[in-house]
């Protein structure tokens, strides 16, 4: 079953990306996303939709950005719901989809093709429109070791200035936030993965109580970065 009417809600963000400043700041991002339908969660930059729980938001305002995803058992509805996302995402007469993008939004649900479709590698299809660029892919179930990742829609709108490998840790901008950013900002930060002990602090004494659910919701995360990033620093060495 497509879940049309969430389809509405990622259709209205795509339209406030491409024209009315959604991926501007944070508070233009989180207003958007609220002003679609989604609701704030406890982690920073995580939303969720009330009546479909298979779906979920994740943004994140360092740069603006946003991905939706939708996860369900049943493969043909990730499918299913791809391909009608793209149709209407075509419709848009101010989307340009990439000429030497995938084909299979134009598959028909029971194309011999799916059985053999992974949705890794190059396969998303990808739309330009104002300063955002919109991606979408589909995925059946993939296990490539010990953890299984469901079948899954990825959809989501990044900025056309934003480098691919997103930005670097900006501790003086963390620390400029965190003394005079609006609550947004603050609970978007909190969810950033790479902060100064002093930021974290400062986030877990903030006034609103949102900010501080969100940074301490973030200790797992900051932990298993800087897990990996020990790992990694261990691996370079002589």
């Amino acid at each position: 079953m497509v879940h049309h009417a969430v389809l509405d809600k990622v259709l209205f963000v795509t339209r406030e990306a491409i024209s009315n400043g959604l991926l501007s700041d944070a508070d233009s991002l989180a207003a958007g996303i609220e002003a679609a339908g989604w609701v704030r969660a406890v982690d920073g930059g995580h939303w969720y939709c009330p009546d479909e729980p298979s779906w979920s938001l994740l943004s994140s305002d360092y740069a603006p950005n946003l991905a939706v995803f939708l996860t369900e058992e049943d493969t043909a509805v990730v499918f299913t719901t791809g391909r009608e996302l793209a149709r209407r995402l075509d419709q848009n007469e101010d989307l340009h989809q990439h000429e030497s993008g995938p084909d299979w939004p134009t598959w028909s649900s029971d194309d011999a093709r799916w059985k053999e479709w992974t949705g890794l590698g190059p396969d998303w299809v990808m739309w330009d429109g104002g300063s955002a660029r919109i991606s979408l892919n589909v995925q059946p179930a993939y296990q490539p070791g010990g953890h299984r990742s469901p079948p899954h829609l990825h959809f989501q709108i990044e900025r056309l200035d934003t480098p691919s490998g997103g930005l670097p840790p900006d501790p003086d901008q963390a620390r400029q936030i965190t003394a005079s950013g609006s609550p947004i900002a603050r609970w978007y930060l909190a969810a950033e993965v790479d902060l100064p002990e002093d930021v974290i602090d400062a986030l877990r004494r903030d006034p609103d109580p949102a900010v501080v659910a969100a940074v301490e919701s973030g200790e797992r995360y900051r932990t298993m970065h800087a897990t990996a990033q020990d790992h990694m620093r261990r691996h370079d060495e002589p």
